[in-house]
């Protein structure tokens, strides 16, 4: 029997194209930035639609923002960041 060894994830990638490393990177971007929603919300114990109305949006765009599914625009998460006083960083 083979013995395998435990990689880390990018290493597995490391054969594949620029252009699908880079959409990885994106996903991994937006799914931190899901994070940050989904724990500002749990630790200030807002629903989704609690959230939404503080930063003016829907409780759609909240849903995608915490699935990952959507890729906000800098101008958005600037203006999201101000209206959460969180320090906006590149």
């Amino acid at each position: 029997m083979e013995k395998k060894t435990l990689v880390e994830a990018y290493t597995f990638f490391e054969e594949e194209n620029n252009d699908f490393k880079q959409q990885l990177a994106v996903e991994d971007l937006l799914v931190d930035i899901a994070c940050e929603f989904i724990n500002f919300r749990l630790k200030n114990k807002m629903s989704q639609k609690d959230l939404a109305e503080k930063l003016q949006i829907t409780q759609a765009m909240v849903y995608k923002l915490e699935s990952g599914e959507y890729n906000p625009t800098v101008k958005m998460l600037f203006e999201i960041a101000q209206k959460l006083s969180w320090k906006f960083n590149i």
